[in-house]
C-alpha cells in the first residue's frame, strides 16, 4: 500500500507527540545540508533519459550502483550514510508507483538515480536494485531501468531483477531483447509471468507447438490473467478482441496488444501512466484513445505536453471528450493576441476545476513565452502567473506580476480581487518578502470562506517551512480557533523516519519517507502539517528550489 495523502487520522496533537519523541534523539545529531545549496530562483528541472550516463561504482556492491553521480544531478554518495537495508528496503517497498507533483517525480527520479553507497546489510543487492528498478519503470523511465541493470552487471541471474528488466525492454519496444531475457528465465525453472511472457515469445517467433503448449499448462494451473488470454487468442489467430485498459496491466500485456492488429483498446485513461505514455506516444491507436492516455501520462508519468498537443490538432480528435482539446488547439492556431490570451485563460479555468493545474501549465509553456505580457491581456495575468511558477519561470511570472499590479492599481474590480488572491503566493514563491500586512489583508477575506482557516494554516506553515515565517500575531489568530479541525496526519511510522532520518542527516531515508507521505496526489492535497514538513525536510537537506516547488504547487492547488 502506498500512502495517498495524510488522512485525518492521528490528528495535530498526534502528530506533536511524534515530532516532539523524536526530537530528542535528533537533537545530539544536528541537521546538516549534504548536498550544495540551490540558487533561489533555480526550479529543480526533470531528469531526461537522455542525460543519464551509467556510472559503475568500483564498491561496495551493485545495490550502490548508479546512473547519476554528484555533477550530474544526483545527490552524494553518501546520501545513505546512517540508513540500513532492511529500512530502505521497506520505504522502497512504500513509494509510490507515480507521482501527481512534478516536484515529487523529479525528486525521486534523482533518488532512484543516484550514486549512492549502500551500507552492508541482510538484504540482498539483488532485492533493493530490483525495488529500485521497479519504481523507475512504473514512472516511465524504462531506458534507466534497462542502463541501471547494465551498470550492475546483466541482472539475468536473479529473478527478480529480470523480471523488471525484461518488463522494461517491452516498454522499450525491444522486443527481441525482451524475448532473449524470457528465454533464460524459463530455461531456468520460471514459471508464472516467465510462462505467459513465453507464449507471446513462441507465437511471434512462429513456434506455435511450443506457444500452446505452454498456454495448456497456464490453463491448467487456473492463471487469472484474462487480459493475456484474450491477447494471446489474437496474437495467435488474429481473433477480434477489446481490451479494457486495467491499471494492473504491464509491458507485456501492451507488447502483445500491439503485435495484435485485431485488438482493440478501450478506456485508456484506465492504463499504468507510463503505459499511457507509450499509447500516446505511438501511432496505433485512433486519436481520441491517445488523447485520453496522453493526458493522464503528461499529469502523472511527466510524458512532454507536446505529444498530446500534435494529437489535438489530429483529424478524428475532435471525438475526443478531453475538455482540453479546444482551448489548447484554439491557443496553438489563434493569431491575434487577445484570443489567444483568451484561449489560455479559459484551459487554466478548465483546469482548476478538476485539479490539473500542472497539466494546464505544461500546455501553456510554450505559447506564455511568445505572449508578451502587456495591459491589453491583463485578464490573463493571475492565470500566467501561476503557470508560469508551475513551468519554474520565475521572471516571466514577475513580469505578469507587475502587469496584475498595475491593472490592480487603476481599480479594476476583478484585477483587485485577483491581486488580494495572490498575495500569499507570491510570498511563498520568494517574488516578494514576507509582508505580514499584506497577509492580512488575504487573511480578512479567506479565513470566513469554507476551508479557509485550512488554506491559511498551509501557507503559514510553508512560510515558516521555508524559514521566511510571517509575524506572531497571525499565528495567534490562528490558534484562537479550532486547530484540530483543520489538519491530521497518519502514518506515524512513516513520520517518525522521516523527523529521526532529517535530525541524523540520513539524507536518502528522509527522502524516501517524505516521498511516500506525498503519495499518488497532488501537493495540494497534503494536509498543511504534512506539507510543511515535508517542504523543511527538503531545505535542510539543501534541496532549497525543490521545497519551494512543492510549496508553490499546494498553494496553486488550493486556489490562491
Amino acid at each position: 500500500m502506498t500512502v495517498s495523502r495524510a488522512r485525518a487520522g492521528l490528528g495535530l496533537a498526534a502528530a506533536a507527540a511524534i515530532l516532539l519523541a523524536v526530537a530528542g534523539a535528533a537533537a545530539q545529531n544536528p541537521p546538516r545540508s549534504l548536498v550544495p545549496d540551490a540558487a533561489p530562483s533555480e526550479r529543480p528541472g526533470p531528469v531526461r533519459e537522455s542525460d543519464v550516463r551509467v556510472d559503475r561504482l568500483e564498491a561496495p556492491g551493485r545495490a550502490s550502483v548508479g546512473l547519476l553521480g554528484p555533477g550530474e544531478s544526483g545527490l552524494p554518495e553518501d546520501l545513505w550514510n546512517g540508513a540500513d537495508r532492511a529500512t530502505v528496503a521497506a520505504l522502497l517497498r512504500r513509494l509510490p508507483p507515480y507521482y501527481r507533483s512534478a516536484t515529487a517525480r523529479d525528486l525521486a527520479r534523482r533518488l532512484l538515480l543516484s550514486t549512492g553507497r549502500m551500507p552492508a546489510g541482510g538484504i540482498s543487492d539483488a532485492e533493493l536494485l530490483a525495488l529500485r528498478m521497479e519504481r523507475l519503470l512504473t514512472m516511465g523511465q524504462a531506458q534507466s531501468v534497462v542502463a541501471l541493470a547494465e551498470a550492475a552487471g546483466g541482472g539475468i541471474s536473479e529473478p527478480e531483477v529480470a523480471e523488471i528488466l525484461a518488463e522494461a525492454q517491452f516498454a522499450l519496444g525491444e522486443v527481441d531483447s525482451a524475448c532473449d531475457t524470457v528465454q533464460v528465465a524459463v530455461r531456468a525453472g520460471g514459471s508464472g509471468y516467465w510462462q505467459r511472457a513465453s507464449v507471446f515469445c513462441d507465437l511471434r517467433a512462429d513456434r506455435r507447438a511450443d506457444a500452446e503448449l505452454m498456454r495448456s499448462l497456464i490453463a491448467e494451473s487456473g492463471d487469472p490473467d484474462t487480459i493475456f488470454r484474450d491477447l494471446a487468442d489474437a496474437v495467435a489467430d488474429e481473433t477480434p478482441v477489446t481490451v479494457e485498459a486495467d491499471p494492473s496491466m504491464r509491458a507485456l500485456h501492451l507488447a502483445m496488444l500491439q503485435a495484435a492488429p485485431s485488438a482493440t483498446l478501450t478506456r485508456a485513461e484506465n492504463l499504468p501512466p507510463y503505459l499511457a505514455a507509450i499509447v500516446a506516444s505511438g501511432s496505433g491507436h485512433d486519436p481520441a484513445t491517445r488523447i485520453a492516455a496522453g493526458e493522464r501520462a503528461v499529469a502523472q508519468a511527466g510524458l512532454a505536453p507536446s505529444v498530446v498537443m500534435l494529437v489535438y490538432d489530429m483529424e478524428g480528435a475532435a471525438d475526443s471528450p478531453s475538455p482540453y482539446r479546444e482551448p489548447v488547439v484554439s491557443a496553438m492556431v489563434t493569431q491575434e493576441t487577445a484570443g489567444r490570451a483568451e484561449a489560455l485563460n479559459e484551459l487554466w479555468s478548465r483546469a482548476a476545476k478538476s485539479g490539473d493545474h500542472d497539466l494546464a501549465a505544461g500546455y501553456a509553456q510554450g505559447i506564455l513565452q511568445r505572449l508578451e505580457p502587456g495591459s491589453a491581456v491583463a485578464f490573463l495575468a493571475p492565470a500566467a502567473i501561476r503557470m508560469s511558477l508551475l513551468n519554474g519561470g520565475y521572471e516571466r511570472a514577475e513580469a505578469w506580476m507587475r502587469i496584475l499590479d498595475r491593472g490592480a492599481s487603476s481599480g479594476g474590480g476583478d484585477l483587485v480581487q485577483a491581486n488580494t488572491a495572490f498575495l500569499p503566493l507570491a510570498q511563498v514563491a520568494g517574488l516578494t518578502g514576507t509582508d505580514t500586512r499584506k497577509l492580512r489583508v488575504w487573511w480578512s477575506v479567506t479565513t470566513d470562506q469554507p476551508q479557509g482557516r485550512t488554506r491559511a494554516l498551509r501557507v503559514l506553515m510553508a512560510l515558516d517551512a521555508l524559514g521566511r515565517p510571517a509575524d506572531a500575531d497571525l499565528w495567534a489568530d490562528l490558534l484562537a480557533g479550532d486547530m484540530q479541525a483543520v489538519a491530521g496526519v497518519d502514518e506515524p511510522a512513516l513520520w517518525r523516519q522521516l523527523v529521526m532520518a532529517s535530525g541524523n542527516g540520513a539524507t536518502g531515508v528522509a527522502l524516501l519517507a517524505a516521498l511516500a507521505l506525498t503519495g499518488t496526489d497532488s501537493a495540494g492535497e497534503l494536509d498543511p502539517v504534512t506539507l510543511s514538513t515535508i517542504t523543511g525536510v527538503l531545505r535542510r537537506a539543501g534541496l532549497q528550489a525543490e521545497a519551494r516547488q512543492l510549496a508553490i504547487e499546494a498553494v496553486i492547488a488550493q486556489g490562491d
